[in-house]
């Protein structure tokens, strides 16, 4: 079965279930944002910008 984005000379599409599961995971994510940033449920991790030119951080 080929993806819709293939298949845009088609009329119609199949339901292909496959392509449920991301949006699903975005939906939860994006739902649950507010709630992680309230628990502090986030951890920040900085990383130093290195540059390959001068081999300074």
């Amino acid at each position: 079965m080929e993806p819709a984005t293939s298949a845009v000379d088609k009329a119609y599409q199949v339901y292909n279930t496959s392509i449920k599961k991301p949006f699903e995971m975005q939906d939860y994510l994006l739902g649950h944002f507010e709630e992680a940033l309230s628990q502090n449920w986030l951890k920040v991790y900085y990383q130093p910008i290195f540059n390959l030119y001068s081999k300074k951080i």
